[in-house]
C-alpha cells in the first residue's frame, strides 16, 4: 500500500512519494529475505516517539491554527506527510542506510 496516512499527499506531485514508498518497500523486504528475518514487529515506543515528533512539528504548522481545512476538526493532522517531497525523500533515504 502506498500513499497510506503521513504520506505526502498534498505536498507535490504523488508520483516519486509512490517511487520512495515501493523503493522503501522493496528494500525492507530485501532486508527480510537476506538477513533470514521470520517477522518485524513496529514497537510502541517507535511509535509513540514518531507521534510526539509529528504532534510537535504540526505545532507551528497552519492546521493547528484557526484555519478552517478538512484537517482540522480531527484536532490529529494523520492525512498527509508534515513536510515537503523532498523531505519525505530524505527521511526514507535515511531508513534505507
Amino acid at each position: 500500500m502506498t500513499t497510506g496516512p503521513n504520506s505526502p499527499i498534498s505536498n507535490g506531485s504523488l508520483i516519486p512519494a509512490i517511487e520512495r514508498q515501493v523503493q522503501f518497500a522493496l528494500a525492507f523486504i530485501e532486508k527480510l529475505q537476506t538477513q533470514d528475518l521470520r517477522y518485524v514487529v513496529v514497537t510502541e515506543e517507535a511509535t509513540e516517539e514518531f507521534n510526539a515528533w509529528k504532534d510537535e512539528f504540526m505545532k507551528g504548522m497552519t492546521w493547528s491554527g484557526p484555519c478552517t481545512s478538512w484537517y482540522v476538526p480531527h484536532k490529529v493532522q494523520e492525512a498527509s506527510w508534515l513536510g515537503s517531497e523532498a523531505d519525505f525523500a530524505k527521511q526514507v533515504q535515511e531508513r534505507l542506510g
